[in-house]
């Protein structure tokens, strides 16, 4: 069946009023050593998954086993950030949270600028954790607890990035790995950093009905 024809794109097309699915939202800030706050970059709507994510609640939906998320008859439904079949063990939890200095789970950063395209499994260029020429100092990964209305659940996951490379580092790409399996990237169209700065990234998934 064609994508373009697929009988549930058109029931939605129909129901344009309710969007029955999860959104993503980016924002971030940027703040000097003292605190004070240099730039801000409002909130925009990501639109940003990539086929990671479908992979990993079709995989959930259908494991048997009682210690893993993996579809045995379908491998490659997960990929991680080495483009191999990823075994995610539910012991050690689908986590986005990471610890400060890991650059492979959590909000991660990077320099490229190719485009968004459902296959991919990592980010183009990634800036690793350092101190050196073009890296950043990676904070924790902090996820929030679910926040609800009446209409609306959302809960943010966060991460702050200082620079102290001696000199500006340009963002050209962020995105979200639950353990080191990318769900979503996003191309920034460029965010300096200067030395000395911190940005913060917050990526935030809501659902509303």
């Amino acid at each position: 069946m064609n994508i373009h024809d697929n009988p549930y794109d058109n029931q939605y097309k129909r129901n344009r009023s309710r969007d029955p699915f999860p959104k993503l939202y980016l924002e971030y800030d940027i703040k000097d050593h003292n605190g004070r706050i240099l730039r801000k970059g409002r909130r925009r709507r990501a639109n940003s998954f990539v086929g990671n994510i479908i992979g990993l609640l079709s995989s959930i939906s259908v494991t048997t086993g009682s210690t893993s998320v993996y579809y045995s008859l379908y491998p490659d439904e997960i990929r991680d950030i080495n483009n191999a079949s990823r075994n995610i063990g539910m012991a050690s939890g689908i986590s986005a949270a990471a610890s400060a200095g890991g650059h492979t789970s959590g909000i991660r950063v990077g320099t490229g600028t190719a485009p968004v395209t459902i296959d991919q499994f990592n980010l183009a260029s990634p800036i690793v954790h350092g101190t050196g020429t073009g890296q950043l100092l990676y904070a924790d990964t902090l996820v929030e607890g679910i926040a609800r209305s009446a209409t609306t659940w959302l809960f943010r996951v966060i991460r702050p990035f200082s620079n102290s490379s001696g000199a500006t580092v340009t963002i050209n790409e962020v995105g979200l790995f639950f353990v080191n399996v990318m769900l979503a990237r996003d191309l920034t169209g460029g965010i300096p950093v200067p030395n000395g700065a911190t940005i913060t990234f917050r990526y935030i998934i809501s659902l509303s009905i």
